[in-house]
């Protein structure tokens, strides 16, 4: 056919072609940015949502005694957090509530994390306002028989600042 059409009816049929390309591969990029944006707005609204576990504990903790209606709220703020953990069918939430609730107050909890295994694994990240108040935390983990509690040397002696990392392995 290209024998039969004049050069200036060629170069306009692939104009054509080259637009219709164009708006094709155009649409798609789009389709597939919506396809992601919609994948990625729960995990968006999670962040903007929920404040920060360390925040809301470092202002509650001047304003609040402890066994206050906000240091309930902020337990169950956590709990919430492991939601999908407290639904598996090994729930760490006993564990959870009793690492809660032999926290001293001038400890303060800014991250955990739980990993599933033999044996489970959890990472409780904080601050401590003394090397004391952390050791004092870790013999009640202990004593409260929740499992291999961890704690690096450099934590106990006071290097960092008061900043730790404690790691409870158990079953849980």
């Amino acid at each position: 056919m290209s024998n039969l059409l004049p050069h200036a009816i060629q170069d306009q049929i692939w104009a054509d072609t080259c637009a219709r390309f164009i708006a094709t591969v155009a649409v798609m990029l789009i389709v597939s940015a919506g396809i992601s944006m919609v994948t990625l707005i729960p995990a968006y609204a999670v962040l903007v949502v929920r404040t920060p576990v360390g925040s809301a504990h470092s202002n509650l903790s001047a304003s609040s005694t402890p066994g206050t209606a906000a240091d309930i709220a902020l337990a169950q703020e956590i709990i919430r957090g492991f939601a999908p953990v407290i639904q598996a069918t090994s729930s760490p939430e006993t564990a959870l509530a009793a690492m809660l609730a032999v926290k001293p107050e001038d400890v303060d909890l800014t991250h955990i994390s739980y990993a599933y295994g033999k044996p489970s694994v959890m990472a409780l990240v904080g601050d401590a306002e003394t090397r004391d108040y952390l050791n004092e935390y870790r013999v009640a983990l202990t004593q409260a028989h929740l499992g291999i509690v961890s704690v690096p040397v450099s934590a106990l002696v006071g290097t960092q600042d008061g900043h730790f990392t404690m790691t409870i392995s158990g079953t849980f």
